[in-house]
């Protein structure tokens, strides 16, 4: 049968398979902004620590020809979840990493964070930090685009099974978490900020960002606003520069390992 064919072809094609151009193309979201400042803590806001690593970030790249640079916002814009990420699907890009600061009710949790889209169920906390980040547009219903134009503009078939549109569909989604999941591995290994967190530091959890952009993501929480030393160190121009190096070597050793499969 002829889908079954193409499930069969879809299956087994490599997802490194996706990146075959060069420069690797890389969306930075800073998150928050405007009159959204996400956490703030002792007039630190989260929204001005997202956009200041984000714009580092954003200046090693720009110097590195293997990448081409898109950033959701440069300046301290406000932006729905959902421009977000039809800015990132429009730009067709490679990656997508969206940049935060994190929060907690207890003032002693520390440590960089690397989240992406959640596969299974999630504990009480990611589900948490989830409605921190979604409670943006609390008011606002927010429409996915189309299941089947999303599955076939990847194919370019023309398939209106919906059975089949659906396996499609949880194909593509189970390799990019695959692949995100590649990707916070590489940024959590050259991560040498302010705080290494050392339990869990890659976690799932149903961001709006990470789980509605068509390609591999991860939602970064840099540290804790909420913890006293972290949230000092954060602000740190310094320190900012060393988040912004660690999250470019991560890239550029995600980057070597796609050129190995290819």
């Amino acid at each position: 049968m002829r889908w079954l064919s193409i499930l069969l072809i879809f299956a087994l094609l490599p997802f490194s398979q996706a990146f075959s151009a060069t420069p690797l193309k890389i969306v930075i979201d800073p998150g928050h902004g405007g009159s959204d400042r996400g956490a703030v803590r002792n007039g630190i806001r989260e929204s001005d620590i997202a956009l200041k690593v984000s714009l580092l970030l954003r200046k090693k790249l720009a110097h590195n020809g293997d990448f081409k640079v898109y950033m959701t916002r440069t300046t301290n814009k406000l932006l729905t979840l959902q421009e977000r990420a039809e800015f990132a699907n429009d730009v067709d890009g490679d990656l997508f990493i969206s940049i935060h600061a994190n929060a907690s009710r207890s003032l002693r949790a520390e440590g960089a964070e690397f989240y992406i889209q959640n596969q299974i169920g999630t504990k009480e906390e990611a589900l948490f930090l989830a409605h921190r980040e979604n409670e943006v547009d609390p008011d606002r219903k927010i429409e996915v685009e189309d299941r089947k134009a999303r599955v076939l503009a990847s194919i370019d078939e023309e398939i209106t099974n919906p059975d089949i549109l659906s396996i499609l569909e949880d194909m593509q989604r189970s390799q990019r978490i695959i692949a995100s999941e590649r990707l916070a591995r590489q940024l959590f290994s050259h991560w040498r900020g302010y705080r290494k967190k050392k339990k869990f530091p890659i976690r799932q959890a149903p961001f709006f960002v990470t789980s509605n952009v068509n390609m591999p993501s991860t939602l970064v929480e840099l540290g804790y606003l909420s913890h006293k030393r972290e949230a000092k160190a954060m602000t740190n121009s310094q320190i900012q520069e060393k988040m912004a190096q660690n999250l470019y070597q991560g890239l550029i050793k995600f980057k070597r390992a796609l050129d190995q499969q290819q």
